[in-house]
């Protein structure tokens, strides 16, 4: 294969990782904007709540915060395309 079809190949697939890199990149930093939103939401709530502790309070929001990014990770596994 000539040089200049090699140069071209590897630069399309250079911007093609590019690209999927930036999406990755805005798409996490989307997620962790609208995570913090809800736990603020979460919080806020249990707040309200006089019959539980601050300390019952946090572990309530770490099991779920923690049982939701575990599925969340699940699907984003599964959904993810082969190298």
């Amino acid at each position: 294969m000539p040089i200049k079809e090699t140069a071209k190949k590897s630069a399309r697939e250079f911007n093609n990782q590019l690209r999927i890199t930036f999406s990755a990149a805005i798409i996490t930093a989307l997620s962790l904007l609208a995570a913090f939103t809800w736990k603020d939401l979460f919080s806020e709530y249990m707040g309200t709540l006089k019959v539980i502790t601050a300390l019952q309070s946090q572990v309530i929001q770490a099991v779920i915060v923690t049982l939701i990014a575990g599925f969340g990770i699940l699907i984003a596994t599964k959904i993810k395309p082969k190298e």
